[in-house]
């Protein structure tokens, strides 16, 4: 009985050092969820404006006098204008953005499912940014983009990878586009909803719907964007539209997954609560049956010496 009080003993010990492990990670994670919130916001305020007036150049019309087979090449990045060789690819190429830590939910498992189920449905190759996402299509034997020359990118924590890092893989996947060595460039990412929800979705970066005409906006994309520096004018402005994308899905991302981890650790803390209750619970009802048994037996043995006693005197 003594050993079984001391190991709910060491138990209720160790329970508790993991609550106060999974109550500083909650409030780290708030913290770090009000910080992602700002960062997302002043993404949406000064990247999405540019973003937009990229896809504009990217879709606009091009000069009659221009308009030849060398410069139809500037419109390969807008959907609907894809060439035949485009076409006839069949492969398709993911950046699935996950997180390098884990004690968040099922949040890297969930986008995980989801790219492996995108594989399952078509050819696809793999820029995973993120250590978990990394690891399992290393593991899975999936298609991993020019992996010796980014495995530490995509083994470094997203949010901390600067713009520089992501240009460089933005120019080596739309070089795999230009060569029509793929058809489609998509981003797997966590759309945020709210503080204790988050939606897996899939957008696709390349190619590009047309934008909609806008009389206020400064590139009218039912007018005429003439311009004689070639198609490099297009593949410069397509890097930066394409690293921008990126970064603007990592920064939400990086927001849904320290929602994520706050809300793993608050059940955890939770619930570490409530099993130190039933663990004490359990102590205290051993250690009354310890008690209980022990003056069971001074009194057994008590009333043992009275018997012993009484037969003593009648046997005299």
């Amino acid at each position: 009985m003594a050993e079984q009080i001391q190991a709910i003993k060491r138990h209720i010990n160790s329970v508790k050092n993991t609550e106060k492990i999974t109550g500083a990670m909650k409030l780290i994670s708030a913290a770090k969820l009000k910080q992602s919130t700002d960062h997302l916001i002043y993404t949406k305020e000064h990247i999405e404006p540019l973003i937009s007036k990229f896809k504009q150049v990217l879709t606009c019309d091009i000069a009659p006098d221009l308009y030849c087979e060398e410069n139809l090449e500037m419109r390969r990045f807008e959907e609907g204008t894809v060439t035949e060789s485009q076409k006839d690819s069949i492969k398709e190429l993911c950046i699935l953005i996950t997180s390098c830590k884990g004690l968040c939910g099922g949040y890297n498992s969930s986008l995980i499912k989801h790219a492996a189920d995108m594989k399952e449905s078509v050819a696809t190759i793999f820029s995973p940014l993120g250590d978990k996402g990394f690891n399992y299509c290393s593991r899975h034997g999936f298609e991993v983009f020019a992996v010796e020359e980014f495995a530490d990118t995509y083994a470094e924590h997203a949010h901390e990878l600067s713009y520089e890092q992501i240009y460089k893989l933005s120019s080596a996947i739309l070089e795999l586009y230009r060569k029509s060595e793929i058809s489609k460039i998509k981003i797997v990412y966590t759309k945020y909803r709210n503080p204790i929800a988050f939606d897996i979705d899939t957008q696709l970066l390349l190619p590009i719907e047309k934008a909609s005409s806008d009389k206020d906006d400064d590139i009218n994309n039912n007018g005429i964007f003439d311009h004689d520096s070639g198609t490099r004018y297009f593949d410069e402005i397509a890097e930066a539209y394409l690293s921008m994308k990126i970064l603007r899905y990592i920064a939400e991302s990086t927001l849904c997954e320290h929602a994520a981890r706050r809300i793993a650790m608050k059940n955890a803390n939770d619930n570490a609560v409530k099993m130190i209750e039933m663990l004490s619970n359990k102590y205290h009802t051993a250690r009354q049956n310890a008690i209980t048994g022990e003056m069971i037996e001074i009194i057994v043995g008590n009333e043992s010496q009275k018997l012993k006693k009484v037969q003593r005197i009648i046997g005299e």
